[in-house]
């Protein structure tokens, strides 16, 4: 066993231990590891070789559900193949089209999308381990790729640093395991079944959920007041749920604070759908 086999087995023992005692049902989903053959198979199929730290981190397990991410995963090897393609299909073509985006905020390649970028988490918002970093960069780093945002950020130096901050997440006592939902939340589930919760109660706990989100996140952006005054602003003043969803809508599009952090934007918003 190598020394990269050794750390990501490591990773994954903090994250095995912590769902057995905490989430059972997430434990048990985690999927087994691929083969050698079956990584061969995948790496033929995109024509690239993987990293070892990402041969590694399969060979234990073929991705799963750990993630306190909206509709999100650690996909299994043949995903990543699947999305690889798909982005390299109707993403590549759209490159000159859209100047504007692919800003980089780190060691990164300024491209809407790079075809050696191999998605990994997500469904269409993505983390991706990148094959072709910029200039000071590490082949194999952990990058945050959404298609709607300017800035495309370098988040960890490896798809094993990216496992190891999830395994200090997991353990730091700042998820939840929602058993109805069968997902792990940012806010305790029986703060967010406070359905009964007065109207001036609502705005402390919606800052408190935002700041929760995005306390943990290797990117340099946090919640500024001007947007929890905002929230506070339609928790408070909007009780029919049509228009309480349009006016946070209107308030994050017009927000840089969200706009970059989609997935903080989503489960916000899924969370703000149950008052």
């Amino acid at each position: 066993m190598t020394s990269t086999d050794k750390e990501s087995r490591a990773q994954w023992a903090r994250i095995e231990t912590w769902l057995a005692a905490n989430a059972p049902p997430l434990f048990e989903a985690l999927r087994p590891g691929v083969s050698d053959e079956a990584i061969a198979r995948a790496e033929a199929r995109i024509g690239m070789a993987l990293p070892d730290a990402v041969r590694s981190v399969y060979r234990a397990h073929d991705g799963g559900s750990f993630l306190d991410f909206v509709e999100a995963e650690m996909l299994d090897l043949d995903g990543v193949v699947t999305h690889h393609v798909m982005m390299n299909d109707i993403g590549w073509g759209k490159v000159p089209e859209l100047p504007n985006l692919g800003i980089p905020h780190g060691p990164v390649k300024p491209m809407w999308w790079n075809p050696r970028w191999l998605p990994f988490v997500g469904t269409g918002q993505y983390l991706c381990i990148d094959l072709d970093p910029a200039s000071g960069g590490a082949v194999g780093q952990v990058i945050e790729y959404l298609k709607s945002a300017e800035r495309r950020t370098v988040l960890f130096p490896s798809i094993i640093a990216w496992l190891e901050h999830w395994a200090s997440r997991l353990e730091s006592g700042k998820l939840y395991f929602d058993s109805d939902r069968d997902e792990l939340v940012a806010v305790p589930p029986d703060a967010a079944a406070k359905h009964s919760a007065s109207a001036q109660d609502r705005p402390s706990e919606a800052s408190l959920l935002l700041r929760a989100l995005v306390e943990e996140r290797a990117v340099e952006a946090s919640p500024s007041d001007a947007l929890l005054a905002g929230i506070a602003r339609v928790l408070a003043g909007k009780r029919d749920a049509k228009k309480r969803a349009r006016a946070l809508e209107a308030l994050f599009s017009s927000s840089d604070d969200v706009d970059e952090l989609f997935w903080e934007r989503e489960r916000l918003s899924l969370f703000l759908d149950d008052w």
